[in-house]
């Protein structure tokens, strides 16, 4: 194409120059769009939020008597961490763990990663137990029904996405 020509050598050059409609900058859902299982009144929240805590209560003192007890290197602790086939160094870093899963899951800006975080140990503590044949494995599961279930019902963004109702 010569110099001073009328023909852009992208014909789709115009195209591009076109303004874009605006993007909406609201964050909130439409309601209407909503399950109506789940556009609950302020008492069914309240509800909803305290069988939340309920829920999210168990798996939340199992880690954090987990971490004490990992910290004060418990004579059962260390006993069942070499039946798992594990180091007694690894104790206090499993303490760790524990306690850093419990705090992300107990403040609602971190909840969401607190949980996948608890997901992950206990899928750890599923494995290892299988590998051995202990048979109390399902336990961890239930754990982490209990830590997704707590905070299904608390967390208003997470029933928007899965709506179960």
């Amino acid at each position: 194409m010569r110099r001073g020509s009328s023909r852009t050598a992208f014909p789709l050059a115009n195209a591009f120059k076109t303004p874009l409609p605006p993007i909406s900058t609201s964050t909130s859902p439409n309601p209407a769009a909503l399950p109506p299982a789940w556009t609950a009144s302020p008492l069914m929240e309240k509800k909803l939020i305290w069988a939340s805590y309920g829920l999210s209560a168990l798996p939340i003192l199992m880690l954090l008597s987990g971490a004490v007890n990992a910290f004060r290197m418990a004579d059962f602790v260390l006993e069942g961490t070499r039946r798992l086939g594990y180091p007694d160094s690894l104790v206090p870093i499993i303490g760790v763990i524990e306690l850093l899963c419990a705090a992300t899951y107990l403040f609602p800006r971190t909840a969401v990663l607190g949980a996948i975080l608890m997901t992950g140990y206990l899928g750890g503590g599923v494995a290892s137990h299988r590998r051995i044949g202990d048979p109390t494995w399902p336990a961890p599961v239930l754990f982490g029904a209990m830590v997704w279930g707590g905070l299904y019902l608390r967390d208003r963004r997470l029933r928007e996405l899965l709506p179960l109702g």
